[in-house]
């Protein structure tokens, strides 16, 4: 009687479940349609028309609630928020809730780090394997320059990439651009929600301002850019008290792939280029090219991170063109860390090894600091890990003495590391060795230049945290934890009588 009763009650919640309206909050993502610093969009989906809620607050007991109206496809603006405040929050309709999740707003500083990104289209393995290592990353937020799917009107694909990316959207911003496998389909404005017209738009955060631009539009390319060249120039003229100009969009005008040559990018190049060129811009982020490259022409940088998880394009020597710096055929992704006086962006590869780094010093000075990532990553507990840390002198002039630099663990180990002398764009690698004592979360702490003797670019740029989350594995008995346990038995039965309740609500619809 007993296993009859904990088979049979679970089975008739799920029979209710089945049965009632589907509310369960779905593929819940970040951005922003107004101010970075006291704002925040969250977006969600549900299976049927409801109402939009969300509840927030500086911890899990919330405070706050926000409404919208009822829909499938809901966008609830926060407004009156904190600059740089991590706040918790969970999506509904007064009844349903997802889980806790949370954010944190922008700041009124001068610095941001972010990554840019694009072009999954169907490429699904590669995607989830890109999407476990940024999501390690501790950032601000995130650009997407396009092609998430390979056909914009396929719904079950953007299904699949809102899916995979929500563990990483729900917690960090993404902003986007439309792709030419987007195809201007109204799926991708109904699923995000951004500022102004949402196909090109303006943002700001820290000391950067970001035009986004649409670079496909088929069959009305001229009268489309014609709309946006007179919209860019009086959105740059109208922030040109930022420190620095960014500029994000699918397609680029130069590339050292066969498509360049064959014409493609012509259009883009007489339309933007040359208010790139006239209004100074520091960076252009580009995708469509599957692999990496950075390119540079009349003082504008260009790069390009097509390598989110489609099929890789070959970089031939033979299309090599003279504005090509770098270019590797390889799935990458880039971090921007960005100060009022620094803008560093470098290339990774998934496993973090670094392609090609872009520095840009609005003063000749030298500059100590590290070139890891800021990471927080999963470790076996009691196995030794091995720890590289790499500094290097990114600034405009060589260091000519030692300098010292120091490691701090939570759990109380210490290194204290000489530094040699660094001619401009030089790195020293260190080794070290470590063993977490315990199950638990360490926290790393580098300081470079910690008697601060060098005349820096950048001040605050000397110190790196990356966290170790070790994790005790135990051993497991295969009839007390295993499948065949009473509760892996009954567990089996529901989720087969789920499935099967399930098609056959679709069969019946």
């Amino acid at each position: 009687m007993i296993v009859t009763f904990l088979i049979i009650s679970p089975l008739s919640l799920l029979i209710f479940e089945v049965y009632a309206e589907d509310y369960n909050p779905i593929y819940i993502h970040l951005s922003w349609q107004n101010d970075t610093s006291s704002t925040m969009t969250v977006s969600w989906k549900t299976k049927d028309a409801t109402s939009s809620v969300v509840q927030y607050g500086t911890d899990e007991s919330y405070g706050n609630e926000e409404t919208g109206d009822s829909v499938e496809w809901h966008h609830v603006e926060l407004t009156g928020l904190s600059p740089e405040i991590i706040y918790h929050y969970r999506v509904g309709n007064g009844e349903t809730w997802s889980t806790d999740s949370y954010f944190k707003t922008g700041t009124l500083g001068d610095h941001a780090k972010f990554i840019a990104l694009g072009d999954t289209q169907s490429g699904t393995t590669a995607r989830n394997q890109m999407l476990r290592k940024i999501n390690n990353l501790d950032i601000d937020f995130a650009l997407y320059s396009g092609d998430f799917v390979e056909m914009g009107s396929n719904i079950n694909e953007w299904n699949g990439f809102l899916n995979s990316y929500e563990p990483f959207t729900n917690h960090i911003p993404m902003m986007t651009t439309l792709g030419n496998h987007e195809k201007n389909h109204s799926i991708y404005y109904n699923t995000f929600a951004l500022p102004g017209n949402e196909e090109y738009y303006s943002f700001n955060f820290g000391p950067v301002h970001f035009s986004i631009l649409h670079t496909y539009w088929e069959g009305i390319e001229n009268e489309n850019y014609t709309k946006q060249i007179d919209w860019l120039i009086t959105d740059l003229e109208a922030h040109d008290e930022y420190d620095w100009n960014v500029v994000m969009m699918h397609r680029p005008p130069f590339s050292s792939f066969v498509r360049y040559h064959q014409g493609w990018y012509d259009l883009i190049n007489e339309s933007f280029v040359p208010i790139f060129e006239q209004y100074e811009i520091d960076l252009v982020l580009t995708g469509h090219e599957h692999a990496y490259e950075r390119l540079y022409k009349n003082n504008v940088t260009y790069i390009i991170s097509g390598g989110a998880g489609a099929n890789l394009y070959d970089a031939i020597k033979d299309y090599r063109i003279n504005e090509s710096i770098s270019v590797e055929s390889t799935y990458n992704f880039l971090f921007l860390d960005v100060y009022d006086k620094q803008l560093d962006v470098r290339g990774f590869r998934p496993d973090y090894s670094l392609i090609d780094q872009f520095i840009s010093n609005k003063e000749n000075k030298p500059d100590l600091r590290c070139e890891n990532l800021p990471l927080s990553l999963d470790v076996h507990w009691k196995d030794t890990q091995k720890v590289n840390i790499t500094i290097a002198n990114n600034g405009e002039e060589d260091i000519i003495q030692e300098t010292k630099a120091q490691v701090e663990v939570s759990d109380g180990s210490s290194w204290d590391l000489t530094v040699p002398a660094l001619n401009k764009g030089e790195k020293t690698l260190f080794e070290l060795e470590w063993k977490p004592p315990e199950k638990g979360t360490f926290a790393w702490t580098v300081t470079v230049d910690s008697d601060s003797e060098i005349d820096e670019v950048v001040e605050e740029n000397n110190e790196l945290i990356f966290v170790f989350n070790a994790v005790k594995i135990e051993g497991a008995s295969f009839f007390a934890d295993g499948p065949w346990s009473i509760f892996g038995v009954i567990s089996s039965i529901m989720i087969v009588a789920y499935v099967t309740l399930r098609r056959r609500k679709k069969t019946l619809q």
